[in-house]
């Protein structure tokens, strides 16, 4: 979001909530936790959250969460569990490949169950109501990760195991710039 995206988000918070102004060192903060994110997205974050009736303007954080929130658009467990049945029965444990494929098509974090599960124990299971158990609480458990890892996502991980895996693998060349002495004339300035 650019800065001109920001003062339409700041307009709008200020006609929808007009009992609150926000300071400079406020609109500032605000800016900082938003800056990542599509200015538009959260234009839009701010209407939902507008039309939830809400008393008073959302935090940064809130408004990020109603943005990744909107973004993500996860399907409930019961979509999961059906197109996790369909897949095994249109590909079987052998396909598994093409399976996982076609679930990450319609929801990558339906794929990534079907991992965990794992894909060939589903197909081959005599106890699906077990089964079906282990599956719900998998899924609440990716959701909920899945949520964390987007709040944290861009963080500096500050040796935070949670946020580098949230930030994902990093490129060898950075890795080796923060190791490495910085060169004579950047040490100087």
């Amino acid at each position: 979001m650019n800065r001109i995206e920001f003062a339409t988000v700041c307009e709008r918070v200020a006609l929808w909530w007009p009992q609150r102004q926000w300071s400079d060192a406020s609109a500032a903060a605000y800016f900082h936790d938003l800056a990542d994110l599509d200015g538009g997205q959260v234009q839009t974050a701010c209407q939902a959250l507008y039309r939830t009736g809400r008393d008073w303007p959302p935090n940064g954080a809130q408004i990020r969460n109603s943005v990744l929130e909107l973004q993500s658009d996860r399907p409930g467990f019961g979509e999961v569990w059906d197109r996790l049945l369909r897949a095994a029965s249109r590909f079987g444990w052998r396909r598994e490949t093409e399976a996982l494929a076609w679930l990450a098509e319609w929801s990558p974090l339906a794929a990534r169950l079907a991992e965990l599960l794992p894909f060939r124990e589903l197909c081959l299971t005599t106890e699906l109501e077990v089964f079906h158990g282990q599956a719900r609480r998998s899924w609440d458990q990716l959701c909920a990760r899945s949520v964390r890892d987007s709040q944290v996502a861009g963080l500096p991980s500050a040796g935070l195991k949670a946020v580098e895996r949230a930030n994902g693998p990093r490129r060898i060349g950075d890795v080796l710039a923060e190791q490495l002495p910085a060169p004579a004339d950047e040490r100087a300035a």
